[in-house]
C-alpha cells in the first residue's frame, strides 16, 4: 500500500512538472516588483478585468515582464493563441531574454515548446522550469537515465527545492530509496515545513515512509552524499561538514551561525533564520549572543536595533563579525550619504580584526 502511495505521488509530480497551468501557479510570484505590476498580481485571482488594466499600465510604462500577466489572463479566458502571439511580439521587438521563451513555451506544443525551452536555457541557464519539463518528459518516456541527467544539470549549480522534489520522485520510481532519502532529507533541512505534491503531503511524512526501505542515515551523511555524488556547489560540501561537526561536542553556536550563512547563500532564508535562532540559543558568551541577535534583527528588517546590538558587542570585543554587522546595519539604516565613508572604514577595520572564520559573506 505504501509503495503504491509513493508511486501515485510520483506520477502526480511528473504531471505538475509538465503541465503549464501548474507551472503558472509556481512562477507567478516571480513577477517584477513595479507598483502597477504588483497591484495587478494581487487582483489576478479576484478580478481579471482590473488585473488586465494594471498589467496594461505596467507594460505601457516599460515593464516588459508584465506581458507575462497579460498572456496568462488571455489563457485563463481561453485565448491560448493570443497568449502565444503576445509573447512572440515581445520577443521580436526586444533583445531576447530567457524568461520570454520560457513564458511562450507555456502556450505552445510539442517540438515548438521544446525549442522555446531550449532557447530559454541557452539565454538564461538559471531558469529551472525548462529543466523540469524536459526531465519529466523524458521520465514519461521511460528514459530514466536521461531524465536524471537533465534534472542534475540544474541541481549541479542551483539547489532548487522544486527540482529536488522532482528528482526525489524519479528515485522513487526507480526504487533507489537511498538516493530518494538523501534528497528528502536535504529538502527538510533547508525547509523543515516543506510540503510536496501541491502542498498536500508533508515532506517529513514521506521521509518516514522512504526511511523504512533503507538503513538510517544521519543528516550529515545525506549532505555528504549529495556533495560527493553530483554537486559542484562548495556550500553543500561545507554544510555536510557543519552537520558532521554538530553531531560532536563542538561549540554549537558558532556552527549554527555558519550554517545560517550557508543556507542563506543557497537561497533558503527561512531555514537560515532558524539556524540563526539556534545560534543565539547556543551562544556561549554575551558577546556571541549580541552578534547573533544583531543579525536576527538586521535580517528581519530592524536595522537600527541591529546596529545597537553591534555596538554593544563591539564594546565587549572588537571582532570581524561585530564590525561587519555594524557596517551592514549602518549602511541600511542611515540616509546620510556621508555615512558611506564610515561604512568603508568599518569594513577595513573588520578585515584587521580577529574572526572565528565564520564570516557573513
Amino acid at each position: 500500500m505504501r509503495n503504491l502511495f509513493l508511486t501515485d505521488c510520483c506520477k502526480e509530480t511528473l504531471l505538475h512538472a509538465i503541465n503549464p497551468q501548474s507551472w503558472l501557479q509556481v512562477v507567478r510570484r516571480n513577477f517584477s516588483k513595479s507598483s502597477s505590476h504588483s497591484t495587478s498580481s494581487m487582483f489576478l485571482r479576484i478580478e481579471y478585468g482590473e488585473a488586465e488594466h494594471h498589467f496594461d499600465a505596467a507594460f505601457a510604462a516599460g515593464h516588459v515582464y508584465s506581458v507575462a500577466g497579460l498572456a496568462r489572463l488571455a489563457c485563463i479566458k481561453g485565448y491560448k493563441l493570443s497568449s502565444y502571439e503576445k509573447l512572440s511580439s515581445v520577443i521580436s521587438g526586444n533583445p531576447p531574454l530567457g524568461w520570454m521563451y520560457q513564458e511562450r513555451s507555456l502556450y505552445s506544443e510539442r517540438d515548438r515548446k521544446l525549442e522555446d525551452l531550449d532557447k530559454a536555457t541557452e539565454l538564461d541557464p538559471t531558469l529551472v522550469y525548462p529543466y523540469m519539463y524536459r526531465a519529466a518528459s523524458l521520465m514519461r518516456k521511460q528514459d530514466a537515465k536521461l531524465a536524471l541527467a537533465e534534472i542534475n544539470r540544474v541541481l549541479g549549480f542551483k539547489l532548487a527545492l522544486a527540482c529536488m522534489e522532482l528528482r526525489f520522485c524519479f528515485y522513487l520510481a526507480l526504487e533507489d530509496y537511498k538516493a530518494a532519502l538523501c534528497d528528502i532529507q536535504t529538502i527538510l533541512t533547508l525547509s523543515p515545513e516543506y510540503r510536496m505534491f501541491g502542498g498536500r503531503v508533508a515532506a517529513s511524512q514521506l521521509r518516514m515512509l522512504v526511511g523504512e526501505h533503507v538503513e538510517q542515515w544521519t543528516t550529515a551523511d545525506c549532505w555528504l552524499q549529495l556533495y560527493d555524488r553530483w554537486s559542484s556547489v562548495d556550500d553543500i560540501g561545507s554544510l555536510s561538514v557543519i552537520y558532521k561537526m554538530l553531531e560532536s561536542d563542538a561549540a554549537k553556536g558558532v556552527l549554527y551561525f555558519r550554517q545560517s550563512l550557508l543556507r542563506l547563500r543557497l537561497n533558503c532564508p527561512d531555514a537560515a533564520m532558524h539556524s540563526l535562532q539556534l545560534a543565539r540559543r547556543h551562544a556561549l558568551t554575551e558577546y556571541e549572543r549580541l552578534v547573533y541577535e544583531g543579525w536576527i534583527l538586521y535580517d528581519t528588517g530592524h536595522c537600527k536595533e541591529g546596529l545597537q546590538k553591534a555596538e554593544e558587542a563591539i564594546s565587549i570585543q572588537r571582532s570581524f563579525e561585530a564590525l561587519f554587522l555594524k557596517a551592514y546595519a549602518l549602511a541600511d539604516s542611515s540616509i546620510d550619504p556621508s555615512c558611506s565613508a564610515t561604512v568603508v572604514s568599518l569594513l577595513e577595520d573588520a578585515l584587521n580584526c580577529p574572526s572565528n572564520r565564520l564570516q557573513k559573506d
